[in-house]
């Protein structure tokens, strides 16, 4: 073969490789940018080192609104004096009033399980901090401005919304002018599960009960997931749950109280099972002492007012201290 026959062919070579260089350069169908909404779990913040304040003399040069806000969307937070709409869903935020007005100096969180925490934890850290607060009665849902200092954390997590937000403390003082500074990070996260009809509305999900702070507490079991909270007031506490706690530091050996119709049972029950057991007997358990409880016991409640039914598995019991799991359906 010729030199002259040879070019064509290597030069046809040379065009095709070029051609899918280009091709894998530039895809005919490039890829848009990922959804924050459907990019789950993702590690990328919508926003981080976003900053705001809380700033008495600010309330002074606006007239002295009552309540001052930071609202949180996916750009980022506001400051405003302007509440969300009635029709609008949940928004995440925090409040102060200033103390131009005379009221209690105290950051109120909005309704969101949120932990008090330390560093800078990601958004699983912050989420796992904010969803165990929820379960172990530990959530924060105000804070006083004079126990604030550079450098708390706290981290909110926004079941309904998918939302994880870290605010850090960056400046306070309580002394007037009053201020507070805050920098925020915020992340989309894995959207809780929508039970299909006839799933449980939640499975397993724990939560527990100790003296830590010798406070009577309870669970509220209507929710989208079991949810504690302790009476630590100085008055006694008329509020309660699903199940209250009354622990032995306070109540000589302690007990257990459930509020609904509730029954033991053999074993972990399903839906059916479980409702006949709880609205088909007469026997109903109200109080439990606490050295009479016991690891593995299971006990079916009916919350009439929601029409639910919940199981409910002793895990672990350790002096004052009862872990639970807990697993409802809807009827």
């Amino acid at each position: 073969m010729s030199s002259r026959t040879r070019v064509p062919a290597v030069v046809a070579v040379l065009l095709t490789l070029v051609t899918a260089c280009s091709e894998r350069a530039n895809p005919t169908e490039p890829a848009g940018p990922a959804d924050p909404t459907t990019s789950a779990g993702q590690e990328d913040p919508l926003y981080t080192g976003e900053t705001e304040s809380f700033s008495a003399s600010w309330a002074v040069q606006n007239d002295c609104p009552t309540t001052v806000m930071i609202r949180f969307s996916d750009d980022g937070p506001e400051l405003t004096t302007v509440g969300p709409d009635e029709d609008a869903e949940r928004p995440m935020l925090i409040s102060w009033n200033p103390p131009c007005h005379g009221l209690n100096q105290q950051i109120d969180f909005d309704g969101n399980p949120v932990a008090r925490t330390t560093g800078s934890p990601d958004a699983a850290a912050c989420q796992h901090a904010a969803e165990q607060s929820r379960g172990d009665g530990s959530a924060v849902r105000a804070v006083a401005v004079e126990d604030l200092a550079a450098g708390d954390v706290f981290c909110e997590y926004a079941r309904y919304s998918a939302r994880v937000i870290r605010m850090t403390v960056t400046d306070v003082s309580a002394e007037d002018p009053l201020h507070i500074d805050w920098e925020f990070t915020a992340w989309a996260v894995d959207p809780a599960p929508t039970p299909e009809p006839g799933d449980a509305r939640y499975t397993d999900e724990p939560f527990t009960f100790d003296d830590s702070a010798c406070a009577r507490g309870w669970v509220s079991l209507g929710g989208d997931v079991p949810t504690v909270q302790y009476h630590t007031g100085t008055k006694p506490s008329m509020s309660g749950g699903d199940v209250d706690y009354f622990p032995a530091c306070r109540f000589g050996d302690g007990k257990i109280r459930f509020s609904n119709h509730t029954v033991p049972v053999d074993g972990a029950l399903d839906r059916s099972a479980c409702r006949d057991a709880a609205t088909g007997s007469s026997d109903h358990s109200p109080e439990i002492p606490l050295p009479d409880l016991r690891a593995g016991s299971f006990y079916c409640q009916y919350l009439s007012d929601i029409d639910r039914i919940v199981l409910l598995e002793v895990v672990t019991v350790d002096g004052s201290t009862v872990e639970w799991n807990a697993t409802a359906w809807d009827e």
